[in-house]
């Protein structure tokens, strides 16, 4: 099937995240996840840069993904705390899909994270953009005269 698609640009914030047990500092990375069917399942997408010392980051890296309108594609998202280790534990998680972000009010959505107790684990703001990205090209000829030295 032929299926007209557009390249989005998600940014990615959160806030009020949760410090786990034991840990008072807060070192931040979003991970973004698709359903690529029952037989796959989540399958990584992207992730943003992690930041240190952040209960309320503003990630400056984005997350590319090609939205299909008339698909249902899911996604998962997950902050992570990434210690001096680096190893990895997760601060909350949230499901969506593509279209909840696209059919929202400007395109931007609040959801509430949860961490794998269940419990409240802070807010995250997703916000997509279209990225106007096409195969199109132009081609141009120029020709200057009596430029001055």
């Amino acid at each position: 099937m032929n299926y007209h698609r557009e390249q989005l640009e998600i940014y990615v914030s959160c806030r009020c995240l949760k410090e786990r047990e034991g840990c008072t500092q807060i070192h931040p990375q979003a991970n973004f996840y698709m359903l690529k069917g029952e037989d796959v399942g989540w399958k990584i997408i992207g992730s943003t840069e992690a930041l240190t010392l952040c209960a309320n980051p503003n990630f400056s890296k984005t997350i590319l993904v090609d939205y299909v309108f008339s698909l249902l594609q899911n996604i998962r998202i997950e902050i992570i705390d990434i210690d001096s280790n680096k190893s990895t534990f997760v601060l909350g998680r949230v499901e969506t899909c593509l279209g909840a972000i696209v059919g929202s009010k400007c395109s931007i959505i609040s959801l509430s994270l949860h961490n794998e107790n269940g419990k409240f684990a802070g807010k995250i703001i997703l916000k997509a953009e279209n990225t106007h990205r096409s195969s199109e090209y132009v081609s141009f000829r120029m020709r200057i005269e009596k430029i001055p030295n």
